[in-house]
C-alpha cells in the first residue's frame, strides 16, 4: 500500500468523497457527437496504453509536460486511486477504444481541484475536450469545489481555448507555461446541460 503524505489525509478530510461516480453517462459535443463517460478501472490497462500510443508525441508532452511512449503501472495506479480524483475514459458511443481521458483531482488547497485531458490527435477539434471539460467541471460543482485549475504550456493552444471559453482566467507563470482558473459555480451555469 502507498504511503499517504500528511498534507494528503488533511485534504481528504476536507474534500468531499468521490461518491457516486458518473458511469455510463453521455455528453454531446457541440456538433451533437455523444460521448459514453466511464470511470477507468484497472482493467482499462490496455485501452488507456493503446490511447496514448495511438497520441503524437507533442499530444503526450501538452498533456504531461513530457515525452511518454508508454502509459507506466504506477500512472494507471494514480488514474485508478479514486482517493487522488476521478478519471474518466471518454468514447464516442459505439466504439469500444477510448478516444480522449479527462482527470479531475484533488489539490492541497481545500475547495480546489486541478482538470487535465488528453484528446487523441484524430479526435481534436471535433469538440470531444470541450465536452470533457464541461462534464469534469459539473462534476466539480458536485463536489462541492468552487474553482477548478489547470496547468499547461502556451503551445497547447487547444486547452488554453478550451479553458478560456469556459470562462477561465489564463496568467503566464514564467517562461512556456500558464495556470488557467476556473470559477466552477459560473462555468456550469454559463455551459448549460452537460449530459443526457
Amino acid at each position: 500500500m502507498d504511503r499517504v503524505e500528511p498534507g494528503g489525509r488533511l485534504v481528504r478530510s476536507v474534500m468531499p468523497s468521490a461518491g457516486p461516480v458518473p458511469t455510463d453517462r453521455v455528453v454531446r459535443t457541440g456538433e451533437g457527437l455523444a460521448l459514453s463517460l466511464r470511470q477507468v478501472r484497472d482493467s482499462d490497462a490496455p485501452d488507456l496504453s493503446d490511447l496514448h500510443r495511438r497520441c503524437s508525441e507533442e499530444t503526450v508532452r501538452n498533456r504531461y509536460f513530457t515525452g511518454m511512449s508508454e502509459l507506466s503501472p504506477r500512472m494507471l495506479r494514480v488514474f485508478c486511486d479514486p482517493e487522488r480524483g476521478l478519471t474518466l475514459a471518454v468514447r464516442p458511443c459505439g466504439r469500444e477504444e477510448p478516444v480522449a481521458l479527462g482527470h479531475l483531482m484533488y489539490t492541497l488547497d481545500p475547495g480546489v481541484g486541478e482538470m487535465a485531458f488528453l484528446v487523441e490527435d484524430a479526435w481534436q477539434g471535433r469538440g470531444v475536450g470541450t465536452a470533457v471539460a464541461r462534464a469534469l467541471t459539473v462534476v466539480a460543482a458536485d463536489w462541492g469545489l468552487a474553482e477548478v485549475r489547470a496547468e499547461t504550456s502556451l503551445a497547447n493552444t487547444g486547452m488554453l481555448r478550451i479553458m478560456r471559453r469556459l470562462g477561465a482566467s489564463v496568467r503566464p507563470q514564467g517562461g512556456m507555461y500558464v495556470h488557467a482558473r476556473l470559477p466552477v459555480a459560473e462555468a456550469v451555469q454559463a455551459g448549460g446541460p452537460a449530459g443526457s
